[in-house]
């Protein structure tokens, strides 16, 4: 029994004579594992592997199966500035009976069109829903510094006009064909006015007095825009502009309008 007891006691101080010694091997600090062997795993963070562009599409993640356009691409807010030259012709007619035909003196009404160069600008903004397609509002203009019209009864030989301008405004819509391209197709449909210069006959005959008509209007137009930065991008387009307009002059004239602008521009772009 005493031999018994004299084994343990023996054990315990060899136990504790160890474990003093592992402490100060350590640092106080448990030990960690042994060392690695060839056939051991190690486990790091999870990495998905590259996807193998070799299988059927609807087995593939949406990620890696929807196109997704890059920072040059056309969505969001939406602003063109465009100006150019074109062409306008304005067809005029009054309503009643209110000139004098030069040749037999019986009442008749103003018949003619006005045609002439033309500056052509363009202001709208807007949004888009989805990448290439945006929702806008804009003001299209075109404006004739002078222009003439020939074979109407009322005065002799031509009419020169002062400044005509036609302007649209209307909510409209552009369309990129590829959202990441620049070609794109524009169209707008809204309210109309036409304002028409005074009226002067070259070798005599009635005045026709300037005034303002309004109608409805469209535009359509088609163009190719070039990035010049993520957001930016600069093109050229062709527009055509045609209004139907009505309206009385300052002597209570009735007049009816056909107008139509087509031009060529040069555009700015954010979207």
């Amino acid at each position: 029994m005493a031999f018994r007891f004299g084994l343990a006691c023996a054990l315990s101080l060899c136990a504790s004579h160890a474990f003093a010694e592992g402490e100060r091997s350590t640092g106080g600090r448990p030990p960690g594992p042994g060392p690695r062997g060839l056939t051991d795993s190690v486990l790091r963070p999870y990495v998905r592997p590259p996807f193998l562009d070799d299988g059927p599409a609807d087995e593939r993640p949406d990620y890696e199966v929807v196109a997704r356009p890059g920072p040059r691409h056309h969505g969001g807010f939406y602003l063109r500035l465009a100006g150019g030259i074109g062409f306008a012709s304005d067809g005029i007619e009054s309503q009643g009976q209110d000139f004098k035909d030069v040749e037999t003196g019986e009442a008749t009404g103003f018949d003619s069109r006005a045609s002439g160069f033309a500056f052509a600008t363009e202001i709208a903004l807007g949004f888009s829903p989805f990448a290439g397609f945006a929702i806008t509002g804009g003001a299209y203009t075109a404006t004739m510094p002078s222009s003439t019209s020939s074979g109407n009864a009322v005065g002799r030989g031509d009419y020169e006009f002062e400044l005509t301008q036609l302007a649209l405004f209307a909510p409209g819509v552009d369309y990129y064909i590829w959202p990441t391209g620049g070609l794109h197709f524009q169209g707008a449909v809204g309210f109309a006015t036409v304002v028409m210069g005074q009226a002067y006959p070259k070798n005599g005959g009635d005045d026709a007095r300037s005034h303002t008509s309004v109608g409805p209007g469209f535009m359509l137009g088609v163009g190719h825009d070039w990035f010049v930065s993520d957001e930016w991008s600069l093109g050229i387009a062709g527009r055509f502009l045609y209004a139907w307009s009505s309206g009385p002059d300052p002597e209570s004239v009735d007049w009816k309008h056909k107008s139509y602008a087509p031009s060529f521009m040069l555009t700015a772009t954010y979207h």
